[in-house]
């Protein structure tokens, strides 16, 4: 995975799936480490994004922002986990 330096600004929040922004610095957030090693382990298993968006929201596990997982945006997020 490969982080990037971001400006921090007062206007500039980072949302970093896996990473939390605590006085500009990224700190690791443990609880969407478990949602993002889930999320590969279903698609090592052959679970569509579709389908792993739809067992997230089953199991009422929220987005980042605190919002419900959608295919496109589970996918984007998850194009920098390899």
């Amino acid at each position: 995975m490969y982080l990037y330096k971001f400006p921090l600004g007062r206007n500039n929040i980072l949302k970093l799936n896996g990473w939390n922004n605590v006085n500009g610095k990224l700190v690791k957030n443990e609880s969407e480490f478990k949602v993002i090693k889930r999320v590969k382990n279903l698609r090592s298993r052959g679970y569509s994004w579709r389908k792993i968006s739809n067992r997230l929201n089953d199991d009422r596990i929220s987005s980042k922002d605190g919002g419900i997982w959608y295919d496109e945006s589970l996918y984007n997020m998850m194009r920098g986990y390899n």
